[in-house]
């Protein structure tokens, strides 16, 4: 039976093709009679409908997405909305529709996906060719082309949605996405390859009313519509192709594993047969964070997966190094880095691999590994020289740090006088307990863990004088500078913009009492080693001191404290030169400083006040020390955060106060904020803002009614007999008495495996109160620390041998039951009125 397909010029002209099967050479020769057998079943398939680019329900858990068909979808693109860009609907081929549909994680976890989508912005090609080249690949599906919202007739710019047979889980989709993206590369169009992500939009029809004339027709827009049979993922050349895709990856990970593990084996080796220079080299890679190392050789990060880099040598667009899971080796399947000799070669020509040394060879040493091992010895031998020659007192870095003493009359000590406390000037707290008045504050974090996130809704906070993160603002809104040193001026604008957005605040409540500056525009640097020493740079001293006077600055960020100075970090006595440094302006001026630092490869353990990179004085000068830490996966898994969503939260951690209590709030969650800009392509950027997170109790909802009904279960063990007793109540053993039970009791050691221990009372508690085995192992260490569970020796008729098991106080819970219920009777006879 014959289909149809159905088309508009640009004129408004309607057009009908014809369908019938096809031919090789009708595929070749009439692109736009794509043949095929038409089927509806796909048009009634549910996907995630968007209002317009900028709906997001992050902030409203529970809220679903609307769901728009295929069939309307076909519908919509013979009638475009006369709506502008920023306002035009849009939707992400998955069923999934939940709050966070959204988010590229949670699709690729949850998302079933009815559609490919196609982006074509660049080319200028005719409809006809778009239609041409998708033929042979579709073998008679339908498929729907029309044209963007910013498409003219001298830029044609396309946008198709094919429709799949079935349902397909993201894997399947994500490759046939790929499949089809390269099919199209083949024959000389370049299709968006951000269309694979696992939650990219892609805009309804719309031609926004800038676009039309005075009778309000487009000036520009076209479409068609070619019916059939939804795609099949597995036949024909997408079935192929797809084949082809997956093949490809599984052999890329399996080359990218064992170039992995050659990798470590080397370094092994190197370890054993080296000697001295293996110290330098690990030394080297201990200080270079393997994503900087690559970003400052030239590596560009794929948008999609930070793990995965673009090589400098590549003249393809793909990203094909990797960060691999040991976190210190990148592995490269690029011909390009081949030919270039990057790293070292695995697998009979495969591809290259290598750490953060091997990236200082080539690209600093020309691949000279010996002239690079050779460097990093002088560089050590020079530091250690230079230790040597300085003395205590006659440098000229202490000479100049001291200089502000008047030392003619020598030193003086001043007796204690008064046990009057009163007198004293309280500290000044201007930012919770963490930032206080002529202290430095050092804020420890690892790469991309979320700092300047923190820091920049921190700023947001102290200027208007809100206290939307936790923290007290005890005198109220001050004048914060943050000096980002890495990034530009606008990536600075972009963070402090987006913490503004998310928590409601407008230029009014900031009254400008926030500012900041760009490394890249003004750079800063307190303290150079020179031949002869340490020395301060006074002139910058000078600048940084009537800047802060003028600005009449509260608070100065400086992030990251690297970057302040030009010393070797792994200077003890040079880094505490350089906070000294900064404590002095901090005393003098009354400000208070948050030094943003970075920690040393962690190897996926938690960080503490010790772990900043270099040298350890950083930590020992500062007063406040506060550490930046990523959810692990065994917290994630305690407090209930999922998988896809724990790199969201972030927690805050006052590693070092010997001044205060720690106060303030700990988590944080991490957001996305729209900014309301717009490229030619109304995409809008966002931003990462922090806001305060509570975990949820683990207790929550769990009535102490319930707690009695699960103590109970425990007191009677495991087979129902952990209480009872015949006439034999005791049973001597090595002198002493014990209970002799007639059955077995639960135990609160979980040995032998968890869930699979029938004996382990976290089995109880998880189906009680239908908790995680991580929340029940909390449960059980706090129901003992109270005395409501007690593990003690009994004597196991089973096995004639004493064995630890648990006693439940099940009186005591019975007391707080009844005294309950005595309450709650007594309100309820005196009318609520106690």
């Amino acid at each position: 039976m014959p289909g149809a397909a159905e088309g508009r010029r640009c004129d408004g002209q309607k057009v009908s093709l014809s369908v019938h099967t096809p031919s090789a050479a009708d595929v070749t020769a009439k692109p736009a009679q794509i043949l095929a057998e038409p089927q509806a079943d796909w048009r009634s398939h549910n996907v995630l409908l968007l209002r317009d680019i900028e709906d997001t329900r992050k902030s409203k858990l529970g809220g679903e997405y609307k769901r728009i068909t295929l069939g309307e979808i076909w519908e919509r693109a013979s009638k475009p909305e006369a709506l502008a860009k920023s306002k035009a609907p849009a939707f992400i081929p998955s069923n999934f529709i939940e709050w966070n549909g959204r988010s590229h994680d949670v699709q690729r976890q949850f998302g079933k996906y009815h559609a490919l989508s196609v982006d074509v912005d660049k080319g200028n090609h005719p409809k006809e060719a778009i239609l041409k080249a998708l033929a042979g690949f579709l073998g008679g599906a339908a498929v729907l082309i029309y044209s963007t919202p910013s498409a003219t007739l001298q830029s044609r710019r396309w946008r198709v949605v094919v429709p799949l047979a079935g349902t397909v889980d993201y894997e399947t989709w994500n490759a046939l996405q790929r499949a089809l993206t390269g099919h199209l590369a083949g024959l000389g169009i370049v299709a968006d390859v951000v269309m694979a992500r696992a939650a990219q939009i892609s805009i309804l029809p719309t031609v926004p009313p800038d676009a039309r004339d005075g009778d309000g027709q487009p000036q520009f827009y076209e479409f068609q519509r070619i019916n059939g049979h939804g795609l099949d993922p597995w036949s024909g050349i997408a079935g192929r192709a797809v084949a082809d895709v997956l093949q490809q990856d599984k052999r890329d990970a399996e080359a990218r594993k064992l170039a992995a593990e050659e990798a470590r084996r080397k370094r092994e080796k190197r370890r054993a047969e080296r000697g001295d220079d293996v110290s330098v080299i690990d030394e080297f890679n201990a200080n270079n964070d393997l994503a900087g190392a690559l970003a400052s050789c030239g590596y560009k990060q794929d948008p999609r997966d930070p793990l995965n880099w673009r090589s400098p040598k590549q003249t393809s667009g793909s990203y094909a190094t990797r960060i691999m899971d040991d976190g210190e080796t990148w592995v490269s399947l690029s011909g390009s880095d081949a030919i270039a000799g990057v790293g070292q070669e695995f697998g009979g020509g495969q591809g290259r691999y290598g750490d953060a040394f091997d990236l200082f060879v080539h690209f600093q040493h020309g691949g000279d590994f010996k002239a690079a091992v050779r460097s990093l010895h002088e560089a050590r031998e020079q530091d250690e020289r230079k230790r040597e020659e300085r003395e205590p007192v006659d440098a000229a870095s202490d000479s100049e740090f001291w200089s502000g003493q008047d030392l003619s009359d020598g030193y003086s000590f001043t007796p204690l006088a008064s046990l009057d406390g009163s007198a004293l000037r309280p500290r000044q707290w201007v930012f919770g307990t963490i930032l206080q008045r002529g202290e430095i504050t050092s804020i420890v974090a690892p790469t991309a863990s979320g700092k300047s996130t923190l820091v920049a809704a921190a700023a947001m906070s102290m200027a208007t004088g809100k206290e939307f993160l936790g923290f007290a603002l005890q005198e109220g809104p001050l004048r914060v500078c943050v000096w980002n040193l890495e990034d530009d001026r606008e990536e600075i604008e972009r963070q402090l913009i987006g913490a503004a957005r998310h928590f409601d605040i407008n230029m009014g409540q900031i009254n400008g009492r926030l500012s900041y500056q760009s490394g890249l525009t003004q750079s800063i640097c307190t303290v150079v080693e020179e031949r002869d020493g340490l020395k301060i740079a006074k002139p910058v001293d000078e600048a940084l001191r009537e800047a802060i006077r003028r600005d009449k600055i509260d608070v100065l960020v400086i992030d990251p404290f690297v970057k302040s100075h030009a010393v070797n970090e792994n200077d003890n006595r040079a880094i505490d030169v350089v906070v000294r440094t900064w404590k002095s302006l901090a005393a003098d001026l009354g400000i208070a400083i948050v030094l943003v630092h970075h920690t040393r490869k962690l190897n996926d353990r938690m960080a503490s006040a010790d772990d900043s990179r270099g040298a350890s004085s950083m930590s020992g000068a500062v007063r406040t020390v506060l550490v930046i830490q990523p959810m692990s996966a065994d917290v994630a898994k305690e407090l209930g955060v999922p998988e896809s969503e724990r790199e969201d939260y972030i927690q805050l951690v006052n590693a070092k106060s010997n001044r205060a209590r720690k106060g303030g709030a700990d988590w944080f969650k991490k957001v996305g904020v729209p900014l309301g800009n717009r490229d030619q392509y109304g995409r809008t950027d966002w931003v990462a803002v922090a806001e305060p997170w509570t975990p949820k109790d683990s207790f929550a909802g769990v009535s102490p009614h319930d707690v009695l009904r699960c103590l109970e279960r425990i007191h009677d063990g495991p087979d129902g007999k952990g209480h009872e007793y015949g006439d034999e109540r005791f049973a001597t053993y090595d002198g002493d008495e014990y209970e002799k039970p007639l059955g077995d009791r639960f135990t609160a050691s979980a040995r032998g495996g968890t869930t699979t221990n029938p004996r382990w009372v976290g089995n109880v508690i998880m189906d009680e109160f239908g908790v995680e085995e991580a929340a029940a192992k909390k449960i059980i260490k706090g129901w003992l620390d109270t005395g409501l569970l007690e593990d003690r020796k009994y004597y196991k008729a089973t096995t004639r041998k004493l064995s630890n098991g648990l006693s439940a106080d099940i009186e005591k819970q019975r007391g707080v039951v009844a005294q309950l219920e005595f309450t709650e009777r007594l309100n309820r006879d005196s009318g609520d009125d106690v």
